[in-house]
């Protein structure tokens, strides 16, 4: 094997001992050592993208476990490869969009919430039709919009109209109701997708209630007994999710948060019964 090759083999066996220890120093030893071999020489191009592929899941790793210069990392990377090689790749802006939406959550940058929304979008634009992918992406998709539509409440745009069949059917902040008409598309019984992976329909839920009880809340220009039955939908969908997902788990907490506010907010916003 060539210098590259040896390297990639040193970083391949790093990351394997940081997957069975969680040892730190395993994973910066493994990121070191894919960093290093990436440049080369490599015998195909399918060697080199396999190398790069490899360093973004390490690099990745670091980030998702909260080292601010990895994530950082992901995103300087995939601004050098994206333009490159990278264009029309879902699984690249997909990348850069979540080490950007991560470093929005830790600093709260305005611009890095706007290119995690863009990335997200442009991820789910690129993935074929039928892709069971298309369901983790459109979760991206309101990830992003409806913590922006929280950060911005939609301020100096103007309302998005959305029609189904020649009848308009949502209109408001578009982080609103694109996502939402995005779920919903995925939920409903036109759904031509094969079945979702498991553990992602109440995560759908999850979004969909969160983004529905936000229009109702916020959408003020409608009948109220519209917004009434859009904020009892969003309660409907959140018990649902905290059914369907795992007591104890990640999804089952934020979902029962989610489902406390959206009673609380809608009480107090008269679009719930205090029963």
């Amino acid at each position: 094997m060539g210098q590259a090759e040896d390297r990639l083999a040193d970083g391949r066996h790093a990351y394997s001992l940081w997957q069975a220890t969680g040892s730190q120093q395993s994973l910066d030893a493994a990121i070191g050592a894919l960093r290093s071999a990436l440049p080369g020489p490599w015998r195909t191009a399918q060697d080199a993208a396999q190398c790069l592929a490899e360093l973004v899941q390490a690099l990745s790793a670091g980030a998702q476990a909260g080292s601010d210069r990895y994530t950082t990392e992901v995103i300087d990377l995939m601004n050098r490869v994206i333009p490159v090689t990278g264009q029309g790749n879902p699984v690249m802006f997909g990348t850069r969009g979540f080490a950007l939406m991560l470093r929005y959550t830790r600093h709260g940058s305005l611009e890095d919430l706007n290119a995690a929304v863009q990335d997200f979008k442009k991820s789910l634009a690129a993935t074929p039709a039928g892709d069971t992918e298309t369901y983790r992406r459109v979760l991206n998709v309101a990830w992003a919009s409806e913590a922006r539509f929280d950060r911005v409440r939609a301020r100096g745009e103007h309302d998005l109209g959305i029609q189904m069949h020649g009848v308009e059917r949502w209109r408001g902040p578009r982080d609103l109701v694109h996502p939402i008409l995005l779920i919903e598309s995925l939920l409903g019984p036109d759904n031509v997708l094969p079945p979702a992976p498991p553990g992602v329909v109440p995560q759908l839920k999850r979004n969909f209630g969160n983004l529905l009880s936000r229009y109702a809340q916020f959408v003020t220009q409608r009948p109220l007994e519209d917004r009434k039955a859009d904020m009892n939908r969003a309660v409907t969908l959140l018990q649902e999710a905290l059914t369907e997902s795992a007591p104890g788990s990640f999804d089952h907490s934020t979902t029962a948060q989610s489902l406390v506010a959206a009673v609380q907010q809608g009480r107090a916003a008269g679009l719930l019964s205090e029963s």
